[in-house]
């Protein structure tokens, strides 16, 4: 019982950055992670919310430049 317990402590976590990491793949950048474990798990979720909203400017950024790029194509 304590055996099940114990994995399900790190399982679940672990899971929940794997479902905000698809989310945040197919674009959803809104999603976060809410880990309460106070241990490396909790920190890493920690890291991933503050690395969502850098990687959504990068998102931005690259498709500005493609606009950019497409108007400058146009206009040639």
């Amino acid at each position: 019982m304590v055996a099940a317990f114990a994995a399900r402590s790190v399982t679940k976590p672990v899971s929940q950055l794997k479902r905000v990491m698809e989310a945040v793949a197919g674009g959803d950048f809104a999603a976060r992670v809410r880990i309460d474990t106070g241990d490396e798990l909790e920190e890493l979720g920690h890291t991933f919310n503050h690395m969502i909203p850098q990687l959504a400017e990068e998102a931005r950024l690259q498709q500005s430049m493609l606009l950019a790029r497409e108007v400058q194509q146009r206009m040639l």
